[in-house]
């Protein structure tokens, strides 16, 4: 294995367990990771404790901005559809609502022109009660003016027979008389 290959693999390994670990790991731990000689991850230990200087960190800038950017337009989509779900949802509602309304508008505009109906009818009703009232009392009156002529007339019936009762009877008494006045004649 090359020198440039064993360091990589020195590195990548010392990452690894200063980030498991949190720090500086031991010869026998590097040894083992990096799978190098012990004298290998001794040396580069000391290297690194000799460095005086903490590396740069990487410039994340450009990688940052275009997660950023891809988290931020997975968002604002996630966003745009969940508006779009209320949209249609209170639309469907508002659609829901206004035909409500109007089959409660359209029944109270039933309900007003049955109302209205009931009313003229009852309206219709009363005049003609009131007529009705009006021809009863005209016919009541006429009937009790025809029960006074029928009495009238039937007073009159009764003294028309009782004079006509009285000139039969006198008739016969005439009849009487003037049979009694007769000359009996001789035959």
């Amino acid at each position: 294995m090359s020198k440039s290959d064993t360091q990589a693999q020195l590195a990548a390994a010392y990452g690894r367990l200063l980030n498991d670990t949190g720090r500086r790991p031991t010869v026998r731990a590097l040894k083992a990771a990096a799978r190098v000689s012990t004298d290998a991850a001794a040396a580069f230990l000391r290297d690194i404790a000799t460095q005086d200087e903490v590396p740069d960190a990487p410039d994340l800038t450009a990688p940052l901005q275009a997660l950023w950017a891809a988290a931020w337009h997975v968002a604002a989509d996630t966003a745009r559809a969940e508006v779009a779900e209320q949209v249609d949802q209170l639309t469907a509602d508002l659609v829901a609502a206004t035909a409500d309304a109007e089959q409660q508008l359209q029944a109270a505009d039933t309900a007003q022109t049955a109302q209205h109906a009931a009313e003229e009818i009852a309206a219709t009703a009363t005049r003609r009660a009131d007529e009705l009232e009006r021809r009863v009392a005209a016919l009541d009156e006429e009937l009790a003016g025809l029960r006074l002529q029928i009495a009238d007339l039937q007073a009159a019936e009764r003294a028309a027979t009782t004079r006509a009762d009285r000139a039969e009877a006198a008739v016969d008494t005439l009849q009487g008389v003037l049979a009694t006045l007769k000359p009996v004649k001789a035959v």
